[in-house]
């Protein structure tokens, strides 16, 4: 290569071509070298992201995709290939959620819908978004149905606790935060009304251990405030 077209490389390495540097062979052999090997890699991070998706690793796979993003800017596969994973990930935590509810455990379904709902989607995609929705709404009155029985039953303790752990699933609500602290607070007027009565009736020990059942859940509302 002569010297003029030594001093002429870096021009045609970081694009900055001018239209007479496409004309000349060794430019177009590097601009076409680069195309194959940027189509090359842009290969590899698709075939590495389609085997992370495979296996359930929404995240990396997602990765993996905006990695070949890089390297061809709106690259359609690899565009494709992110909202795929993001479905799929939705669907994942959408079936956790369902087998969570089905065992009971409606605290754990909670979680499952609200990490869908706070994960990156497309806002065309209406149905996931429907299908979220209405999975925190399930989980949400089946928990609170729970906590109202323990409450009917009498098991205050076990309600505020399974209340907290709610709140804790769904921080971001306001009102499940308000229903949480009445629950609390229901719990601690019960405990100190029995507290009062037991100690009337002579039954000084019941009387304390009610005062101390009033007094950690008043702590925990008082926190919670």
């Amino acid at each position: 290569m002569d010297q003029a077209a030594s001093a002429e490389w870096p021009i045609c390495l970081d694009s900055r071509l001018r239209r007479n540097d496409l004309k000349k062979p060794w430019c177009r052999i590097l601009c076409l070298l680069a195309m194959v090997l940027g189509g090359c890699a842009v290969q590899e991070h698709l075939k590495t992201g389609d085997a992370l998706l495979k296996r359930g690793q929404y995240s990396h796979a997602i990765v993996a995709y905006e990695e070949a993003l890089k390297v061809a800017p709106n690259h359609k596969t690899a565009l494709a290939r992110i909202r795929q994973a993001r479905r799929e990930a939705v669907a994942h935590e959408l079936e956790e959620h369902q087998v969570a509810l089905s065992r009971g455990d409606f605290v754990e379904a909670l979680k499952h819908a609200m990490t869908a709902r706070h994960m990156p989607s497309d806002l065309e995609d209406f149905e996931s978004v429907r299908r979220i929705d209405a999975a925190i709404l399930q989980a949400s009155e089946r928990a609170e149905n729970r906590v109202r029985e323990w409450l009917e039953k009498g098991h205050f303790v076990g309600a505020v606790d399974l209340s907290r752990k709610v709140l804790q699933a769904s921080p971001q609500s306001p009102a499940r935060r308000q229903w949480a602290d009445d629950v609390g607070k229901n719990a601690v007027a019960h405990y100190e009304q029995l507290g009062h009565e037991l100690h009337e009736s002579g039954l000084l020990g019941s009387a304390a251990i009610a005062a101390a059942f009033a007094k950690r859940l008043g702590k925990e509302v008082s926190a919670d405030e």
